[in-house]
């Protein structure tokens, strides 16, 4: 069982109205509520942001439960027709987002910008001197992981981040695996930079290395519940195991390429093992 926490939710969901509307889908909305990372305010509507649009499969979540995944359907097709969550469907799983989440991560944000603006309007000149040792402080640092000023900035359109003219390779690889595991804006770990640049040294391209990071996590299936990919180790070996079998086969016909998004997740790819 993992690790219990409180959060807080409105007396209002104890209304009968909502009982008689969604019944035991319940429990999948106040998991979604829970899950809740963030809150973007879309034509007055406030909808909360369920594990930082990680796609979910219908498998990870009735292991949460405990239940089929006939169930798990069942919940979000009631959920989703009385408004209160949206399902969009993604190559990877699914992205909920719900509806009037009220977990005041948006008040947080205006207090927050508040008291940086009045923080920025007492700020006093910065001497060189302190500038100097700000710089000693990160000397030892990789550029990649010392900060998240950078990977917090990615741009994403339709779920994927776009590479920046200045932004290196490694750099854009780790971006778009953080955005694909569902945590944009995190910092990689030390380890996973240099993962990312073992494929890079390796000679894979960056549009063979992306499409090895969907095929890694289209096809990932979780053994228990929390169970997920937290190193980029795991879709360097799908990434590798493709490229060094187009290295060593003389016809690349005989080598399936990545399998598109829009095939069934069913059908496990073979990397030519």
């Amino acid at each position: 069982m993992s690790e219990s926490y409180p959060f807080s939710t409105y007396s209002g969901i104890l209304d009968p109205t909502h009982y008689q509307n969604i019944g035991s889908s319940l429990w999948l909305f106040l998991w979604a509520v829970s899950s809740t990372t963030d809150e973007i305010d879309r034509e007055g509507t406030v909808w909360g942001v369920v594990l930082g649009n990680k796609p979910m499969k219908l498998g990870e979540l009735s292991i949460v439960f405990g239940v089929s995944d006939k169930t798990i359907r069942r919940w979000l097709d009631v959920l989703e027709k009385h408004e209160y969550i949206k399902v969009t469907r993604a190559p990877y799983g699914l992205i909920l987002t719900v509806k009037n989440s009220k977990r005041g991560f948006i008040q947080k944000k205006k207090r927050l910008d508040k008291n940086v603006q009045s923080e920025n309007s007492d700020k006093t000149k910065v001497s060189p001197l302190n500038k100097r040792e700000d710089i000693n402080d990160h000397s030892g640092m990789d550029k990649s992981v010392q900060s998240n000023k950078d990977i917090s900035n990615v741009v994403v359109v339709n779920n994927k981040p776009q590479k920046n003219e200045s932004q290196s390779n490694a750099d854009y690889l780790l971006d778009y695996y953080m955005v694909v595991r569902g945590k944009p804006g995190m910092p990689p770990k030390v380890s996973d930079y240099q993962h990312v640049q073992a494929v890079l040294k390796a000679g894979v391209s960056i549009e063979e290395a992306v499409q090895g990071i969907d095929q890694a996590f289209r096809d990932f299936t979780a053994a228990y519940h929390g169970d997920e990919i937290n190193s980029f180790a795991y879709c360097k070996k799908v990434i590798l195991a493709h490229h060094y079998r187009l290295q060593q086969s003389e016809k690349v016909s005989n080598v399936r390429p990545f399998r598109k998004p829009e095939q069934q997740d069913e059908q496990k790819y073979d990397y030519g093992f």
